[in-house]
């Protein structure tokens, strides 16, 4: 036996093995792809009872959905709608008489103060008063001292002039109450002469609505121009 025939045998007999490995790997994966094939077939499934017990039925239906948003926000009134009431004049604050959440209308008092500068203005325009009165009365007087000759023209222009002026200074005094809040009828009783028995500054509202803030207490200074004392909003 040479040795060419030597080395054909060990490859005859490798060449074989390898065929037989060759069929038995394909004979081995038929099935499994049998399987797999058979797998996408539709079929009924059969549930035991105690795998019935976690399974829930729910009907579907069409219904409108509502998107919901949950944030943070702050309650509060409309600045364009409130105003805020500042010391109109001086002076500790002797009683509040409203509290935050009430309505109040326009003019009604919100808290009276111990104020000199409230008082000074009555006591100006009482002075006013009388002094026009006066001004006019000798005015009418030598206007009629004129008419019988009895005073010279420009004396009795003078005295017009002085009783104009007079009654303008008491417009003003007038118009100063006002814009401190003085009660109408304490000005009417002020311009009658009648005497005022207590002079105390009064913080009225300037709008109707509700009394959103109050920032003062009593026994507080307030300064005149100032001291932010409540605020009013229309709701």
């Amino acid at each position: 036996m040479t040795n060419r025939s030597i080395l054909r045998r060990p490859l005859r007999e490798f060449a074989a093995m390898a065929a037989m490995a060759a069929l038995a790997s394909f004979t081995g994966c038929s099935p499994k792809d049998d399987n797999a094939a058979s797998s996408d077939t539709p079929a009924n499934v059969t549930l035991t009872a105690d795998q019935l017990k976690h399974v829930r039925i729910y009907t579907v239906a069409r219904s409108q959905f509502h998107k919901s948003v949950d944030t943070t926000g702050v309650v509060d009134f409309d600045n364009d709608q409130a105003t805020s009431v500042t010391a109109p004049f001086s002076g500790p604050v002797s009683k509040l008489l409203v509290s935050p959440g009430e309505y109040v209308k326009k003019g009604q008092a919100l808290a009276t103060v111990d104020s000199s500068d409230f008082a000074a203005a009555i006591i100006a325009y009482r002075k006013a008063v009388a002094t026009a009165a006066t001004d006019r009365r000798l005015a009418d007087m030598d206007k009629d001292l004129l008419a019988h000759q009895g005073v010279a023209q420009r004396e009795e222009a003078q005295a017009q002039t002085d009783a104009a002026g007079a009654e303008a200074d008491r417009e003003a005094a007038w118009q100063g109450l006002v814009s401190l809040g003085v009660d109408p009828q304490t000005i009417k009783d002020v311009r009658r002469g009648r005497v005022v028995s207590r002079i105390v500054g009064v913080i009225r509202a300037p709008i109707s609505g509700t009394l959103a803030e109050k920032l003062i207490s009593p026994g507080q200074l307030l300064q005149a121009g100032t001291t932010a004392c409540f605020t009013v909003a229309d709701l």
